[in-house]
């Protein structure tokens, strides 16, 4: 590092990417030297938009600069393993987009590579910044409604009709709305309840044509906890004729009380047997990343694990793959 500095290079320039560029370049002791992309007109643009004199359109060149302390990789899902490994050994310290990767053999691989070479591994899971979300983690923590009973989420996001770009093969970015955007809420109730000890999944495709060739576009996902909790995630991303384009609700049951949180209003609202009715709680959301992002570059520079390490993110992902096969399958799969 240059006196401190975290220099940054963001390999994938896509929205995500971008906006990572613009968080990082907001926030005191880091600079953004560098960025990656496959797409030239996109490295062109984002280098332009916020003045980076480095653009590549191969990633390897960027890992090759001694300037380069840290990278975030905003690849497609499906291509995360080779810039993570290639990061790796060129000892970048690694914040990667979530999922960790589209199947836990390249997970693993990606894990042991930053083991091996000492670097900092986090994935990116924005939602446990949302401070709803966080909130909600702090006071079962501190066992606001007593002993967690039951979980249930529902995450919403409105693709207004079939995207143009799939066709008879489908491209990686969204290759199942499981790993893409069950993800999030999987992630979240396995942070508040731990390990998942059974996965049953039922899916269909609603609105993108049955027997089309896109993904399924609708998916509920019931989960059987290590501690014997229950938990339920139902997701969408094909339904049509409602005033938002993004719905996350999440509601905890506990033996003591509830709490729910709605993202229409960004409230919070919370009910104990010994505290009574709270009024509602409201937030501003949209500083998640910069959190996020806050948390990684201290990890880098106290050399130490980060809030969601690269074996939190395996968890997640044999959960969401448990989901697939149980959605294949039609019968329920046992973690362990």
């Amino acid at each position: 590092m240059k006196k401190g500095t975290i220099r940054v290079g963001v390999i994938g320039v896509g929205k995500m990417g971008e906006r990572h560029v613009h968080i990082y370049q907001q926030l005191p002791g880091v600079e953004v030297v560098a960025i990656a992309d496959v797409n030239p007109s996109r490295v062109d643009e984002v280098a332009s938009k916020y003045n980076i004199s480095k653009g590549y359109t191969n990633y390897e060149k960027l890992l090759q600069s001694q300037e380069v302390d840290a990278v975030t990789i905003a690849t497609p899902d499906a291509e995360h393993k080779a810039p993570a490994l290639a990061s790796a050994e060129a000892r970048k310290h690694i914040l990667l987009e979530k999922p960790i990767a589209t199947n836990l053999e390249d997970a693993k691989e990606i894990i042991a590579a930053a083991r091996k070479n000492k670097v900092i591994l986090m994935v990116g899971y924005i939602a446990r910044y949302f401070p709803q979300f966080k909130d909600i983690k702090r006071m079962l923590d501190q066992g606001k409604i007593g002993k967690p009973l039951f979980a249930d989420f529902l995450w919403l996001n409105a693709l207004r009709r079939y995207p143009d770009d799939y066709g008879k093969e489908l491209p990686p970015r969204r290759d199942s709305i499981i790993t893409f955007l069950a993800t999030h809420p999987v992630d979240l109730i396995r942070w508040y309840f731990g390990d998942v000890r059974r996965v049953y999944c039922e899916a269909d495709t609603f609105t993108w044509g049955r027997g089309a060739n896109g993904p399924e576009d609708t998916s509920v996902i019931s989960l059987r906890f290590k501690e014997g909790q229950l938990g339920q995630i139902a997701v969408c991303w094909g339904f049509g004729g409602t005033p938002y384009t993004a719905r996350f609700t999440a509601t905890i049951i506990g033996d003591e009380g509830a709490i729910h949180s709605d993202s229409l209003n960004d409230g919070l609202i919370v009910t104990s047997a010994r505290e009574g009715y709270e009024l509602p709680i409201h937030y501003d959301w949209k500083e998640a990343l910069r959190a996020e992002l806050c948390d990684f570059l201290d990890a880098v520079r106290k050399n130490v694990t980060p809030p969601i390490s690269g074996e939190d993110a395996m968890k997640v992902l044999e959960i969401t793959l448990a989901a697939i096969e149980s959605m294949k399958s039609q019968s329920p799969v046992e973690l362990f």
